[in-house]
């Protein structure tokens, strides 16, 4: 409903609540001295009930004058029509949750549990794009999807969200991809350097899930539910075999790197079902996708070849500055471009 009629400024207003109150909560019962998981638990759900009794009440102050409209009728008919949301999307989400949590539990029983806080850390950090830029557009690409359905504009705007979150992640990860393991050591401690390494293993499926986390609702808005659930649990199963073989070989960073290029593929794969869908030529536009890419390899070339030359800390330090610089040239070079681009095809 927030999405239908525009509200994402209130929805963002929402979350931002919803996070600072949960950590504002944590932090403060630490202090007082609440420090058990019951406490931590509580708060969160009752934050949750807080989020939804907010949304509830704004939901019926702005649709107050059109309840009366309400038909027993009509509410029967649409819940007939999209059945499979709560038949299929249902176990879909399940499931994709549980490929998501299986990782550091199989990680805990395969190895130990310094590898589960490397890979963890390593997440957390990685999939900050993810979260900040990839759910923020997912809110409103989902709308403007169904929309363009309707319009017989879908491809279009497929095609072009795909091609701007391809151009806005490739630079970021990529440099993840060279230097996880210096980044991690340099801001977090040496300690951490093995969580910078798994991070640089998994850059390439981050950076596929950055593109796939918006677009993906597309099968939802064409109703194709079963081909989303079917990919979850590929995904699932691929996921635990991943990390089995990794086991069995007896190296973590194995399971990680089979765990990475196996979401990897799986998440191209899905992409290139897409523009099927939205019937666009799939060899086609993911070449002109791809060509984005390019200027990212450009100047991550001599990244690449200043590391191989580089052993000496203070020298890291200027080398690890003179990334950052890069990182921000890179994105800020065409971002006013991609950004009003990308809000344009989806306003």
């Amino acid at each position: 409903w927030f999405n239908r009629f525009k509200f994402f400024g209130f929805n963002a207003i929402i979350r931002v609540l919803n996070s600072l109150s949960t950590r504002v909560g944590n932090i403060g019962g630490g202090f007082l001295g609440y420090q058990t998981g019951s406490y931590l638990i509580w708060v969160t759900v009752l934050i949750s009930i807080g989020e939804g009794a907010i949304k509830l009440i704004y939901f019926f102050h702005k649709s107050l004058s059109s309840l009366g409209a309400i038909s027993i009728k009509e509410i029967c008919r649409l819940l007939k029509r999209y059945k499979k949301f709560p038949i299929i999307d249902t176990w879909s989400i399940l499931l994709n949750v549980s490929s998501i949590q299986v990782a550091p539990l199989l990680i805990a029983l395969f190895f130990s549990s310094s590898e589960v806080g490397y890979y963890a850390q390593g997440m957390r950090l990685i999939q900050l794009p993810m979260v900040l830029v990839g759910s923020a557009i997912a809110q409103v690409y989902y709308q403007r999807a169904a929309q363009a359905l309707h319009e017989g504009k879908l491809n279009r705007i497929v095609d072009d969200v795909v091609k701007n979150l391809i151009f806005l992640g490739a630079f970021p990860f990529l440099v993840l991809g060279i230097f996880g393991e210096e980044l991690f050591s340099f801001f977090l401690g040496h300690r951490w350097a093995e969580a910078g390494v798994y991070a640089q293993l998994l850059s390439p499926w981050c950076l596929i899930a950055f593109v796939l986390s918006p677009v993906s609702t597309t099968l939802l808005v064409i109703e194709k539910q079963e081909s989303l659930l079917l990919f979850n649990l590929i995904s699932l199963i691929t996921r635990v075999l991943s990390l089995y073989v990794g086991f069995k070989i007896g190296s973590c960073r194995y399971a990680i790197l089979l765990y990475s290029l196996t979401g990897t593929a799986l998440g191209f794969g899905l992409i290139s079902y897409l523009f099927a869908m939205s019937r666009l030529p799939v060899f086609k536009t993911w070449f002109f996708n791809l060509k984005s890419i390019f200027p990212a390899i450009i100047m991550a070339l001599p990244l690449l070849i200043i590391k191989s030359q580089i052993s000496i800390l203070s020298h890291k330090l200027i080398l690890i500055t003179f990334v950052m610089i890069m990182m921000t040239v890179y994105v800020f070079r065409k971002e006013k471009k991609t950004i009003l681009s990308l809000i344009s095809n989806i306003s």
